[in-house]
C-alpha cells in the first residue's frame, strides 16, 4: 500500500492531552494518526488512486492509522500519472522487499500494538534484575 499523507495528528500534554493538527513532526513516534490517501498496488511501479473494489463508484480510499502502522518515507517524490501514483525505482526496491517481508512485518506491528501481559512483564522485569546484577558484578 501507498499512501499520501493529508493532515498529521499528535498527543498534546500529559494522559488526558488532546488529539491536534500539527504541521510538522520531528519524530514518528510522537505522532497519535495520520489521515491518509491510500493508493493500491497495480503493476510494477504504479499505484492507482481508485481500487478494484470501488471501481464501480469511482471513489478515492481514506484511513487514519496510526504510527505503528506506518512504515518508511519515499526517498523521491512519486510521479502523478492521470489518477496514479509512479514511484521511482529505488522506493520499487524497498516496496517489493516489505511486501516479499508482510508476514513478519505483521507480527512485528502486532507485538508493537499489544500491551504486555503480566506474565510477559514479570518476566521481562526478571531478565532486567539479572541483567543489572551482572553489570554489578563486573
Amino acid at each position: 500500500m501507498l499512501a499520501k499523507v493529508l493532515a498529521i495528528y499528535q498527543k498534546s500534554g500529559g494522559k488526558n492531552g488532546r488529539h491536534a493538527w500539527t504541521e510538522t513532526v520531528t519524530n514518528v513516534c510522537t505522532i497519535s494518526n495520520l489521515a491518509v490517501q491510500v493508493f493500491e498496488h497495480m503493476v510494477g511501479p504504479q499505484f492507482r488512486a481508485i481500487h478494484n473494489s470501488l471501481a464501480l463508484m469511482r471513489c478515492n480510499r481514506f484511513a487514519l492509522i496510526s504510527s505503528t502502522h506506518f512504515l518508511c518515507t519515499l526517498t523521491s517524490p512519486p510521479r502523478p500519472q492521470l489518477e496514479n501514483q509512479v514511484i521511482s525505482e529505488g522506493d520499487f526496491r524497498i516496496f517489493k522487499t516489505l511486501q516479499t517481508n508482510t508476514s513478519a512485518i505483521i507480527k512485528s506491528v502486532t507485538a508493537l500494538s499489544s500491551k504486555p501481559r503480566r506474565a510477559q512483564r514479570a518476566r521481562n522485569a526478571t531478565v532486567q534484575d539479572s541483567d543489572e546484577e551482572d553489570l554489578e558484578n563486573e
